[in-house]
């Protein structure tokens, strides 16, 4: 978190540019089966066989997409369209991710603050660190929820 930044002479761990919309809605994803992985939600380019992806990071949805991409580590083809490990956050077999927002509903000038959540599924690229990608499983899918209150001030 930004309260507990670390020292500024401390080198970062792992960078992860992860995007996501945050919706008040309902936020779902569902898994595919790829020819060399079943229940991908968020396919990256890599080498067939191995836990190395290209760097940087090519999101794919179908092995064509990554056919003839040269760069993987170790010099071999990242010819693979797939995440860490099947599923979502070591549930195994995974078909769907749903993450619910809920709106705040009607606001009025200078009322107390009315809850509110906001949803978001979403990719998280590989950071290309070992230690962060075996133990986060990276990369693979993400899901947030944000809770927080809506108010209008006069």
């Amino acid at each position: 978190s930004h309260d507990c930044d670390p020292p500024s002479s401390a080198p970062a761990l792992a960078v992860l540019p992860i995007s996501f919309a945050l919706t008040t809605a309902t936020s779902s994803a569902t898994s595919v089966d790829l020819s060399q992985q079943p229940f991908v939600f968020c396919g990256f380019c890599g080498a067939r066989f191995t836990a190395t992806f290209k760097n940087p990071a090519v999101p794919c949805t179908s092995d064509a997409q990554c056919a003839g991409l040269k760069g993987c580590p170790g010099n071999t083809n990242c010819n693979a369209c797939k995440q860490h490990t099947p599923g979502a956050f070591a549930m195994g077999p995974v078909r769907t991710i749903n993450e619910a927002g809920s709106s705040s509903g009607p606001l009025a000038t200078g009322a107390p603050p009315v809850p509110t959540s906001f949803g978001s599924v979403f990719c998280i690229p590989p950071t290309f660190n070992t230690a962060v990608d075996l133990v986060a499983d990276l990369p693979g899918p993400g899901a947030t929820c944000l809770q927080g209150g809506a108010q209008l001030l006069p």
